[in-house]
């Protein structure tokens, strides 16, 4: 694959045709790496944080667990500022 480096307003560039990048399971925004090797560059693509619901963090939570020292001592610390109004 034939890329070329480009310079746009924020700097160089390496632009892909949309063929290319769907090719590469790639879309516009994604974040990559690039390496250096013996045979030259690799780009890696770095791997996407999975996003979750509000409904499915709630649901890994186990209201039976004991409280945590930190939540405890934290729960326990009087207002500085104005928290409570």
């Amino acid at each position: 694959m034939k890329l070329k480096v480009v310079w746009d307003q924020d700097g160089a560039t390496i632009r892909l045709h949309t063929g290319q990048l769907e090719g590469l399971g790639l879309k516009t925004g994604d974040h990559l790496r690039i390496e250096r090797s013996s045979q030259g560059l690799i780009l890696r693509p770095l791997r996407r944080r999975s996003t979750y619901t509000l409904a499915e963090l709630v649901h890994q939570c186990d209201p039976n667990a004991p409280e945590s020292t930190d939540t405890r001592v934290w729960s326990q610390l009087v207002p500085i500022g104005r928290e409570f109004g």
